[in-house]
């Protein structure tokens, strides 16, 4: 065997030993877990271990005049005023166009005091002229593994190992439509993600920071459509006097869209003498 044929696999022994030794070395590593959480349970009842949420009996007025809001808490740092302005809107489509939504009221997260309970709600009940709040609360874990996985790259002077870690992100966003004067939660959507992404130890910040805000857009997705199932469920309930909710009209109001007879039938008159000759009018 040659000298250089002796040396090659030589070369090759020692760098597969190296990388036996790198893998080895990995499982001392140290992996982290950071967890963003605005919890809707701790906002509404801060002083209470076990929630109530019907505190009285329940009487919509329609049209409902309708606020929508982020759950105070700990919200990520990337998450930006245009992005939470996104997702304000997003749900608000939901109950656009509805006739028995009469206003809807996109609510700054800085009137939402943390641990405000529903003194805080009644305040910006007041203030905005609402009845029913959507609150839209989060729950997200990421965890970065360092042992997962490396990059054996090649350089001008040799072979060198870039460590790599593996992150995971995973998202619950939750929309739960509370009746503020009564404290019930009339319908609740959740919606759920799971996102992983690769990147060195110099990027593992960006990386998160992107999955953080990929997770909140990813989980969106089932949650307004969850939205849109549990709004519809709500709507028949109520409709089929299944639930314990007294439905009043305000003043004005005839429900869904429709006019009163006593309304059609002054359409109709005017219309009616609109169309006569006018030399046969009454003189």
């Amino acid at each position: 065997m040659s000298t250089r044929s002796t040396l090659k696999k030589l070369g090759f022994t020692i760098l597969f030993l190296i990388l036996l030794a790198h893998l080895g070395g990995c499982a001392t590593w140290n992996n982290s877990s950071t967890q963003h959480q605005s919890s809707l349970v701790q906002y509404l009842y801060p002083d209470l271990e076990k929630p109530l949420i019907d505190a009285g009996p329940t009487r919509l007025k329609l049209p409902i005049r309708l606020g929508i809001a982020l759950v105070p808490g700990d919200w990520p740092s990337g998450f930006s005023a245009q992005e939470e302005r996104q997702l304000l809107e997003s749900v608000r489509a939901r109950f656009v166009d509805r006739p028995d939504i009469e206003h809807i009221e996109l609510i700054p997260q800085s009137y939402l005091q943390r641990n405000g309970g529903f003194a805080n709600l009644q305040q910006i009940s007041a203030m905005h002229r609402i009845e029913v709040i959507a609150l839209i609360s989060l729950d997200q874990m990421q965890h970065s593994d360092s042992t997962a996985a490396s990059i054996l790259v090649w350089t001008i002077v040799g072979a060198a190992f870039l460590p790599t870690e593996v992150n995971t992100t995973s998202t619950m966003l939750d929309t739960a439509v509370i009746d503020i004067q009564s404290r019930r939660l009339l319908f609740r959507a959740p919606g759920t993600s799971k996102n992983k992404g690769l990147s060195t130890d110099n990027g593992t910040q960006a990386s998160l920071r992107r999955l953080r805000n990929d997770g909140i857009a990813k989980a969106s997705v089932p949650m307004l459509n969850n939205l849109d199932s549990a709004l519809a469920a709500f709507r028949a309930d109520l409709k089929a006097n299944q639930l314990d909710i007294a439905v009043v009209n305000k003043p004005g109001y005839t429900g869904a869209g429709s006019m009163s007879l006593g309304i059609v039938f002054l359409l109709f008159a005017a219309i009616a003498i609109a169309r006569k000759p006018l030399d046969r009018l009454p003189t």
